[in-house]
């Protein structure tokens, strides 16, 4: 077992002091040996309850008359998280509805979990269990966001009885999605383009707008709402003006060169029917010249013949640059 924690004191009269913790709340938690100033825990400690606890103790001598000494000593206790709690989802079963025509890729539902453990010590890992027969969805194992994975096969087998589970090691929780397919119905509703393509030079921060998406045949006042169905902490988009720009997170072309964000307009009439429209946007990541290039395999080694002609080959080195084009381009001297 672990050593106690001790509390000491001095008297210059007396040899044998008695040593007491002073508030009555921390009593019921701690014990002290009064003889030796031995401080231990009389039960467990809930970290979830409790993350700390602060009391007081005091010393007397055991001459006459009785003296206290003048200071009391200040007891800091900081709990310890473990992992001993059980995450949680929000809900035992979730619903929603794809509509078609649709996408891959696109986002259809986020499950929510909660563990009451620190999050230091814990990591939530969502997952699939039973229930995505063809791998027709994907599910994100940070974030418990569900997407569609195969849109063709999905099509003609619903509805779709997923059981999810969430784990933070060793404990598991289970829920249930139940996925709906339905044909939006027929509009005028949809996108001035198919598709449109943007771009934006990498390292760059700046928050700009990168495209404005627009629909056409929409009746008078009605209400469109724009949202990305493959969300992307790069992009944001206007819920009412369609304008798609960046959050200001840095972009590497090294790392990512082109996002492919799918937009929906959405409305619902009077009559409660939702009306959707969907298009893509490209963006393209511009490159810059700013990796510099690198050797491979090093270190290089040759040898030269006693007999060897002026222009006579003795090694090669290779280098290489991650920036593309131009700036790609490795000369040597």
């Amino acid at each position: 077992s672990r050593s106690p924690l001790v509390v000491r004191a001095e008297d210059a009269d007396s040899a044998i002091l008695q040593y007491d913790i002073v508030e009555s709340v921390p009593r019921r938690v701690f014990y002290i040996d009064s003889s030796t100033g031995a401080i231990r825990t009389l039960g467990q400690l809930d970290y979830e309850e409790t993350q700390t606890v602060m009391f007081h103790v005091q010393v007397r001598d055991t001459g006459s008359p009785q003296l206290s000494g003048r200071d009391m000593a200040t007891v800091w206790v900081e709990v310890t998280d473990v992992n001993d709690c059980p995450p949680q989802f929000s809900q035992p079963e979730y619903n929603t509805t794809v509509l078609l025509p649709t996408f891959n890729n696109v986002s259809i539902i986020q499950v929510e979990a909660n563990d009451c453990d620190s999050p230091n010590i814990t990591k939530l890992e969502y997952s699939i269990v039973t229930g995505n027969y063809e791998n027709i969805y994907a599910m994100s194992g940070n974030s418990g966001v569900v997407s569609l994975r195969n849109k063709s096969r999905g099509v003609h087998k619903s509805p779709h009885r997923l059981k999810v589970s969430v784990s933070d090691g060793p404990h598991t929780a289970f829920a249930f999605v139940n996925i709906k397919w339905e044909w939006s119905a027929e509009s005028t509703l949809r996108f001035q383009q198919a598709v449109y393509e943007a771009a934006i030079v990498e390292n760059s921060t700046k928050i700009v707008t990168v495209a404005v998406v627009a629909v056409v045949g929409a009746e008078l006042n009605e209400h469109i709402v724009f949202s990305l169905l493959n969300p992307s902490p790069m992009f944001h988009v206007g819920l009412t003006s369609g304008a798609i720009r960046t959050t200001g997170l840095r972009f590497d072309r090294e790392l990512q060169d082109h996002f492919q964000l799918i937009v929906q307009g959405r409305s619902e009439t009077s009559s409660a029917e939702v009306r959707v429209a969907q298009t893509l946007v490209n963006v393209s990541v511009l490159d810059i010249n700013d990796n510099c290039p690198v050797f491979v395999g090093l270190p290089y080694y040759g040898t030269v013949p006693v007999d060897a002609a002026k222009g006579d080959v003795i090694t090669k080195v290779h280098a290489i640059d991650l920036d593309s084009g131009e700036n790609g381009e490795v000369r040597y001297e």
